[in-house]
This record gives C-alpha cells, sequence and structure tokens, in this order.
C-alpha cells in the first residue's frame, strides 16, 4: 500500500485520479438508482486510508446521504490501537478528518461476504487493497466481493502487482475460456458488465490494472465510464 511516514495516502483525491472515477457523482447516480435511504459503500482493504471520511464528508457537503464500511485484515482492537494512533498525528489532523472505527470490520475479499451477507453494498471499491494480497485466486475474491453488490449497484477495482509480481488482468478472468469454478460462473454471467483500462501507478513502478464493474446494469455507448471531476 501506498504510505509516506507511516501516513496512508489513500485519500479521496489520490484514489479518484487513480482511478479515474469522480466518486460523489458516482454516489449521485447510484442515489438516482435506489430510493433507499442511504447508499452504502464497502471501501475494502483500507488500511489506515482516509478516503471513508473524505467522501462521506463531500457527500454530506451535497446532501448525498452515504453511509461507508471499511475491512481489513487485522482485528478490531489491533485496528482501533493503531487508528487512534495516527488521528493524533500531525498530518492526518491537518486533512481535518479522523479516521471512524464505528464500521470497520475485520474481513478479506473472499469473507466479506460471510460478515455483510449477500447484496448489502450499492458499491464496492478495492484500490491497492486486499485484492492484490488474497491468499486464494483473484478470481474468487473478486467473485466474494461482487455477491455483496446489489443488482444495480458497482464495483472498482485497482490493483498494480500481486504478490506474485503480476497485475491483474480482468479481461483474461472473464474471457479465457478454460476458466473453472468461479471462472466459468463469472464469464458466463449477463448480469455481470465491465470495463477495463491501464495506467502508470503514481505509488510506485508499476502498472495500474483498473475497472469499473456493475451487476444487473450494462453499460449504455454514450455513457462516460471514466471521470475524474464533478460536473
Amino acid at each position: 500500500m501506498p504510505y509516506t511516514r507511516g501516513l496512508d495516502l489513500r485519500t479521496l483525491d489520490t484514489v479518484s485520479g487513480s482511478s479515474e472515477i469522480d466518486f460523489v457523482h458516482l454516489i449521485h447516480d447510484l442515489k438516482k438508482r435506489f430510493t433507499t435511504s442511504k447508499i452504502r459503500v464497502l471501501y475494502e482493504g483500507a488500511g489506515f486510508s482516509t478516503f471513508p471520511e473524505e467522501l462521506e464528508k463531500a457527500c454530506q457537503i451535497l446532501k448525498l446521504p452515504v453511509e461507508v464500511w471499511r475491512t481489513d485484515l487485522y482485528t478490531p482492537e489491533r485496528y482501533a490501537r493503531m487508528a487512534q494512533k495516527i488521528n493524533r498525528t500531525k498530518a492526518i489532523q491537518k486533512q481535518n478528518v479522523r479516521i471512524n472505527l464505528e464500521r470497520y470490520r475485520q474481513a478479506t475479499p473472499e469473507t466479506v461476504h460471510e460478515v455483510f451477507g449477500p447484496d448489502f453494498f450499492h458499491l464496492v471499491v478495492s484500490h491497492l487493497g486486499g485484492m492484490m494480497y488474497t491468499p486464494l485466486s483473484q478470481e474468487k475474491g473478486l467473485a466474494a466481493l461482487l455477491s455483496t453488490v446489489k443488482k444495480g449497484g458497482e464495483a472498482i477495482i485497482v490493483t498494480a502487482q500481486n504478490s506474485d509480481g503480476k497485475a491483474m488482468d480482468t479481461v483474461d478472468y472473464y474471457n479465457r475460456e478454460q476458466a473453472s469454478g468461479v471462472g466459468t460462473f463469472l464469464s458466463q454471467n449477463p448480469n455481470i458488465h465491465f470495463r477495463q483500462n491501464w495506467a502508470k501507478s503514481r505509488f510506485h513502478d508499476s502498472q495500474l490494472s483498473r475497472f469499473r464493474i456493475r451487476k444487473g446494469m450494462p453499460f449504455s455507448n454514450r455513457e462516460e465510464i471514466w471521470r475524474r471531476t464533478w460536473n
């Protein structure tokens, strides 16, 4: 993960930039799709990023009700101790946000569905997170994450190089002919739609693989898939 002097560099601005997604605009779109009172978001492999708190704050200004959950490997007790220590640092205080412990849960990509259940989130974000480190195949971790996304919801996944030194290649996972198990299910599922592009990482010398997945709702030909700024 991208850190400088112990500070997680994954802010709303940096995650939006490297994902090429305007997350506030995406929340706005999701609110139009769903009649629920709040849009539920999962930030998987959150570490000590301030992305969840900054996203909630930005949406609050525009009166967009959103609830962002975070998951990581740490036990709740250890995570609380580490987060409280980070919250006291000058670096994070300058950002005028604090890591919220209330909606933290211990989970990996392949166990998220066990913690939250199916069809729980409207949006799942994994940015240089657990999808790079899951001990299972990445396509199984991806399938587990997608199971928590509601029909009409989305997932934004950004990876660089995983522990095997290979970039995550979504096109290969979905389209290869010799896929087995979960891979076969995904490749034959007409309700899963995705777009993918690549870019050089601003955090380290590697290529980012980033993709946007939607369940049960295809992308239109005139739809702007990648964007950064609120219009």
